[in-house]
């Protein structure tokens, strides 16, 4: 899709069909006060005025009215709520929505008039928004599932005031986030006998290795003598082989400064293997790799706008299966910097191979380390469906990496990770740690507290996504069911802010 912005009042837009923002402050009394939008309204027989006095269209976030044109153009009005408490998410939702609309009604060519001021910011979280709304996930097999080719190939965004010279860039920056959100999509939606961790390690070298990352894929002769038993632990039970993948964007030029470590949980299935999960919506564990397929695909975005910071991630991937094999509660493993974990319960089996990816990830000394993981149902217990957690025992780092994620469009929201947490982990018989803390409360700080005895050096945070990964309807208008892409934008964002903090 073609991606342009222009200054012209919302009528002059050029386009096969038009969306216009609707502000609550255009309001009042059940009438049309913004006169643009009177002028708009007249043009579509009074179907926004109409909808106006039956109280169907408020401004409020969310609200949606679409009508005919005189000269026979689509056009849709777009609630977007109070314009002094407009944030970062509301700019996604409106590109998102008017993307979703164009896919309805199968335009070519659709005109986004924004009703602002144009700014470089702005523009690209429409851009993303855009990508975001027009996903479709067509990658399955059957009639069903072939490719479709959207018909939408342009849209022009128009503001009210002369562009920045950013625009340009930031729509193109918009684009390759948006895309790259789609991507982990399309790998979390993907059925788990078709992503295997093999099938994982070939797309993320596919993806990345054109955005000049490189990509480096540990087999398991490799974990083995890297003492990765976490990982090796937990793929016992599987016939697959598991995979450690290493992916650098780290050009000699770059070196010293800060240097940002990703690290993503990449279970392509996870049954909770001999602490078997109940059957009920286990077909929904294919997406406990998504963590990693947010982390491969912020990597690839990344490359792509060649920033000038050193990133480096590790991706650690298995399934987690029962069988005579599989490891077993009481079992005890090795982890590559020595820590012994004894495996209270198999469906605990996330912080096990993220503890062997952070120890490598640390060893490459960088300056930052954030992980993403569907870790943990107590942070969805915790927060919703919809909000990750983030926890970080540096609280400006967690302030940080929070903000970050609302300037990326994405809820995130801190968590607390005191000592206290650890207490039930300590208490192992037999090894450093227990892979659970033996309570019923706290789970997901307790995870994180798991995971930060890896942790050696850099500021560290954990995301889990336990929640926002996967929407169970669609909601938001740029969320279909299914994958959202979530830790996509916020791990784009974070490599930026240190890029722009060693003054690239």
């Amino acid at each position: 899709m073609r991606l342009s912005a222009t200054v012209s009042t919302p009528a002059r837009a050029p386009g096969d069909a038009l969306a216009v923002s609707v502000w609550q402050e255009d309001i009042r009394r059940r009438a049309i006060v913004a006169e643009d939008l009177a002028r708009l309204d007249r043009d579509a027989h009074g179907a926004l005025s109409a909808a106006v006095a039956r109280e169907s269209m408020k401004g409020e976030r969310g609200q949606r009215v679409e009508a005919a044109t005189r000269g026979g153009r689509i056009i849709v009005f777009l609630g977007m709520g109070k314009r002094a408490k407009m944030d970062p998410r509301a700019w996604l939702i409106l590109g998102a929505a008017a993307s979703h609309f164009a896919r309805e009604h199968r335009v070519k060519s659709l005109a986004l008039a924004a009703r602002v001021e144009g700014t470089g910011e702005i523009a690209r979280l429409l851009a993303q928004g855009l990508h975001l709304g027009g996903y479709e996930y067509a990658l399955g097999t059957g009639e069903k599932f072939k490719r479709r080719k959207l018909p939408l190939q342009s849209t022009v965004i128009s503001f009210l005031s002369k562009l920045p010279g950013q625009v340009t860039e930031a729509l193109r920056t918009g684009s390759i986030v948006g895309q790259a959100a789609n991507f982990a999509r399309d790998l979390v939606n993907e059925p788990a006998n078709v992503v295997t961790p093999t099938e994982l390690a070939a797309r993320a070298k596919a993806w990345c290795e054109p955005a000049g990352v490189e990509v480096d894929v540990w087999g398991k002769a490799k974990l083995k003598a890297l003492n990765c038993g976490g990982l090796l632990g937990v793929n016992q039970g599987s016939t697959e082989p598991p995979v450690m993948i290493v992916m650098r964007h780290a050009p000699e030029e770059l070196r010293g400064g800060p240097k940002l470590a990703l690290v993503g949980k990449g279970v392509t299935f996870d049954t909770g293997g001999i602490s078997l999960k109940p059957g009920a919506d286990m077909h929904l564990m294919k997406g406990d790799m998504a963590g990693a397929a947010a982390v491969i695909a912020a990597m690839g975005a990344i490359g792509r706008l060649r920033l000038p910071v050193q990133v480096i991630a590790y991706v650690p991937s298995t399934d987690n299966m029962p069988s005579g094999s599989a490891i077993r509660p009481g079992d005890v493993v090795t982890h590559p910097n020595g820590k012994t974990t004894e495996v209270l319960n198999t469906d605990a089996e996330g912080r096990l191979i993220l503890a062997d990816a952070l120890v490598h990830a640390c060893r490459e000394k960088p300056t930052h380390l954030v992980d993403w993981a569907t870790l943990t149902g107590a942070c969805v217990v915790a927060l919703g469906e919809r909000i990750a957690g983030v926890m970080s025992p540096d609280e400006a780092w967690r302030a940080r990496v929070c903000a970050l994620g609302t300037d990326a469009g994405e809820r995130v929201w801190p968590l607390p990770l005191d000592e206290d947490f650890a207490e039930g982990l300590k208490k192992s018989d037999v090894a450093d740690l227990a892979n659970i803390g033996g309570g019923r409360w706290g789970g997901a700080e307790v995870a994180g507290k798991f995971l930060e005895q890896f942790v050696d050096g850099p500021l560290w945070a954990h995301v889990d996504i336990a929640g926002p990964s996967y929407a169970s309807s669609a909601h938001a208008q740029f969320t279909t069911k299914g994958a959202t892409g979530c830790g996509v934008p916020l791990a784009v964002r974070l490599a930026e802010s240190l890029a722009a903090a060693r003054g690239g």
